[in-house]
C-alpha cells in the first residue's frame, strides 16, 4: 500500500522560487512530499519591500534573496509578522508541513494544525551538542549579525566565532576565505549558518579551511526527508 505524500510549504523570507536552493529541494524533499514554495516578498517591488521591511538603526536584520538574484536586508520583527500570516494561510490551504528557509530566530511563530520546522530550533541545538567542547566557526551573511549569533549559539552551550561572507553577494572564494580565517582562529567545525549557502560554497569552505563543513539547508532537508514516504 502506497504511503500518503505530505503537502509541504518551503517558506522563504525572500521571494519564491529560490532557484539557488531548488537542487537540494529536488534531491531530498521532492521524492517524498509534494512541495510548493512561498515567499514573504512575493509580488513586491523593491520600493514596496523598502517601505514595508527596511530595518531601522539598531534593529536586528536578516539577509535574503529576490527572484532576480539581488540581496536585500529586512527587519526581523516585521518579517516574523509576515511569516505568521503566510503560515495561517497555508494551514487553511491544507498544508501539513511548513519548512522555514531561514536560520534566524522567530520565537513567536506558531501553528494550529501543521508541523512547523524552524532551522534555528532544529539545527542549532543539534550541532551545538555534536560539537561538544570544540569551537564552532560560523559563516554568516552580515557582520551586524555577529552579536546575535554569539548569543543564539551560546545559549546552547556552544563556543563559537563568526566571520561574515554573504551567500548572495560573496563569491565561493570569499566564503572559503571566511572559513579559513575561522579555522585559523581555532574552529574545529565550520557551519554555513544561512539557508542561502550552497554546495559550491561548502566545497570552497572545506577546501580553504581543511575542516568539516555543515551546509545548513542540506542538513535540514536530509532530516526532514525521514518524515516522507519510504
Amino acid at each position: 500500500m502506497a504511503l500518503q505524500r505530505h503537502k509541504a510549504v518551503v517558506l522563504t523570507i525572500g521571494q519564491a522560487p529560490r532557484t539557488d536552493v531548488e537542487p537540494l529541494i529536488s534531491k531530498w524533499l521532492d521524492p517524498c512530499m509534494d512541495v510548493v514554495q512561498k515567499g514573504v516578498l512575493d509580488g513586491l517591488t523593491p520600493e514596496e519591500i523598502r517601505a514595508k521591511f527596511e530595518p531601522v538603526p539598531g534593529e536586528f536584520m536578516l539577509a535574503t534573496r529576490l527572484v532576480d538574484g539581488h540581496c536585500v536586508t529586512l527587519s526581523a520583527a516585521r518579517t516574523e509578522l509576515a511569516l505568521q500570516a503566510i503560515i495561517e494561510d497555508s494551514e487553511q490551504e491544507g498544508y501539513e508541513f511548513i519548512i522555514l528557509l531561514c536560520t534566524g530566530a522567530f520565537p513567536r511563530l506558531k501553528t494550529r494544525t501543521a508541523l512547523l520546522f524552524e532551522p534555528e530550533r532544529i539545527l542549532t541545538p543539534s550541532i551545538a551538542r555534536m560539537a561538544g567542547s570544540s569551537q564552532v566557526g560560523l559563516v554568516i551573511p552580515l557582520p551586524a549579525q555577529s552579536d546575535e549569533m554569539l548569543h543564539k549559539w551560546g545559549s546552547h552551550g556552544a563556543k563559537v566565532t563568526t566571520e561574515a561572507a554573504s551567500p548572495y553577494k560573496g563569491t565561493p572564494v570569499e566564503i572559503g576565505e571566511a572559513a579559513r580565517r575561522l579555522a585559523e582562529a581555532g574552529a574545529e567545525m565550520i557551519v554555513l549558518d544561512c539557508m542561502g549557502y550552497t554546495r559550491e560554497h561548502r566545497i570552497a569552505a572545506r577546501q580553504a579551511s581543511g575542516k568539516p563543513v555543515i551546509l545548513s539547508s542540506e542538513l535540514l532537508f536530509k532530516m526532514l526527508s525521514e518524515l516522507g514516504e519510504s
